[in-house]
């Protein structure tokens, strides 16, 4: 071997050589971390479920939508703000599909927060469909519980099917809808079916079909679950969706299936019918007689709120009559709490009212549900189960 190429370089060779050589690797390095940190920073930005609003969008996107819509009002100098932004992305990730997660920039979208006085950052608001004004959460910042919050705010439209039923879903309004079904193992109604069921409460009728009715299964020839399907009208051959159910997918799905059917409202005749239905009467919780007598009650379910008799109980109540107005199913009663009324009411169903609820009653049936404190939203959650026929009811 030639001694020359295997001597060790020369010392004068390694010193002339190695500032270049250094500074190659150095400049590699930095280049490298440099494209590591563009690549990183824009995955970010474009693996976000947070949407951005502004006050060119903000109409579309929060008070147009069909949804319940939770928005952050922020500022990017804001420690609290930066503190939320990783749970807050968290929670538009878990909750993607379902309902959308919103935030602005209130130094920039001054006219926005103006309007909805904002006077602190991070400030959250849920802004609900028909509302006439956002509701303030002021909860724990967490994942949980901001979900719950905003998934307690989605009615149940979803109707629960049985063989006795199932005639009642082909009746319910508006009747030339196509028919959504879902076949489940599952004993509840998942929150993504509900928010698609609400979402396109004005272009079809959602039900679902539990596992254990074994002659609907058969029916519509449905051996595995979950399973999908829509049938356009009653004795039409129903469309099955085929691939992995989740929120894409389903969102896909429905809206390539519906995009043609036109929403109720645009309906002329059932606009007409709409402005004669009589509602005045319905709008308000009336007295409930002391001997607790629900024969004269509107509807063949009493609602009755055992109330305080406060200002804000009162103001939920019309809110939920109102609401409720044009629901045949429903009639309002109201007593105070340790009235003899409610006393009445009590020894009836073999109960006590120690707080204010408000309790379902369905006299001819012989049964009734309930739930505690007056809310808005645990009233509503409880009159949708009603609806939607997986209410919990219990026999008196």
């Amino acid at each position: 071997m030639d001694s020359a190429l295997s001597a060790p370089c020369p010392i004068s060779c390694c010193n002339l050589f190695q500032p270049i050589i250094l500074g190659k690797m150095r400049s590699s390095v930095l280049i490298k971390a440099l494209l590591a940190s563009l690549v990183m920073s824009i995955g970010i930005v474009a693996a976000s479920d947070v949407i951005d609003a502004t006050a060119k969008n903000f109409d579309n996107i929060v008070l147009k939508s069909q949804l319940p819509v939770l928005v952050e009002f922020y500022a990017p100098w804001c420690g609290h703000c930066k503190n939320l932004a990783p749970i807050y992305e968290k929670l538009a990730t878990s909750l993607k599909g379902i309902v959308p997660i919103v935030k602005v920039d209130a130094t920039v979208e001054q006219s926005l927060a103006s309007k909805y006085g904002i006077r602190g950052y991070p400030t959250i608001k849920l802004f609900k469909p028909a509302a006439s004004a956002p509701e303030d959460y002021n909860g724990q910042r967490t994942v949980g519980a901001m979900s719950d919050f905003v998934l307690q705010s989605i009615p149940n439209h979803v109707m629960s099917l049985t063989a006795p039923s199932i005639s009642k879903f082909w009746s319910h309004s508006p009747s030339s809808a196509p028919r959504v079904i879902l076949f489940t193992s599952k004993t509840s109604t998942s929150p993504l079916y509900k928010a698609k069921a609400m979402e396109y409460s004005k272009k079809a009728v959602f039900g679902e079909i539990r596992n254990s009715a074994k002659e609907l299964c058969e029916k519509y020839g449905v051996d595995t679950f979950p399973t999908l399907i829509m049938l356009p009208s009653e004795d039409a051959e129903p469309i099955r969706f085929e691939g992995t159910i989740n929120a894409d997918s389903i969102s896909s799905w429905l809206k390539t299936q519906l995009d043609g059917v036109a929403p109720a409202e645009e309906n002329t005749e059932a606009k007409q019918k709409k402005v004669k239905v009589p509602v005045a009467a319905a709008r308000e919780f009336s007295a409930l007689a002391d001997d607790a007598d629900l024969t004269s009650c509107d509807g063949s379910v009493c609602i009755v709120a055992i109330t305080d008799d406060s200002e804000e109980s009162q103001a939920v109540l019309t809110e939920v009559a109102k609401k409720y107005s044009r629901q045949p199913l429903f009639g309002f009663r109201k007593a105070s709490l340790n009235s003899a009324a409610a006393t009445a009411l009590a020894g009836k169903l073999s109960s006590e009212f120690s707080a204010p609820s408000v309790i379902a009653v369905n006299s001819r049936r012989g049964k009734y549900t309930s739930v505690d404190g007056i809310s808005s939203a645990s009233i509503g959650s409880l009159l949708d189960r009603i609806v939607g026929g997986d209410a919990p009811w219990k026999k008196f």
